[in-house]
């Protein structure tokens, strides 16, 4: 009876081991399968990004065209009406933002001595 128990024993042991590489075929495989997966979704976002971006980039030209004929046809209108150009304006709506700055500079300034 003596010489049963070992083999017993390592039958036992070699059924754990076998359980046990069991689990982590299962697992290897059910892993491969959730990375295909995700690999499938990336792929599909991917597209999707890279088609909205085009799409993006293509409003983009659009919008800039549409800005400078806006823009030209200010300038025509503009010129038709003796008013002043549009950079005079801006120009002089900054020198207006830059003494004011300036002010507040020089506010600041004299308040830390």
């Amino acid at each position: 009876m003596a010489p049963s128990i070992p083999r017993t024993r390592v039958a036992a042991a070699l059924r754990m081991k076998q359980i046990a590489l069991d689990n982590q075929d299962r697992t290897i495989r059910r892993l491969r399968a959730q990375l295909a997966t995700e690999r499938q979704r990336l792929a599909a976002t991917k597209k999707e990004l890279e088609e909205t971006r085009v799409a993006l980039e293509a409003s983009h030209k659009a919008l800039v065209d549409e800005k400078d004929s806006l823009l030209q046809t200010i300038h025509g209108l503009q010129e038709a009406n003796n008013a002043p150009p549009h950079s005079m304006v801006i120009g002089k709506k900054n020198r207006k933002k830059n003494r004011k700055r300036k002010r507040l500079r020089i506010f600041l300034w004299a308040r830390e001595r």
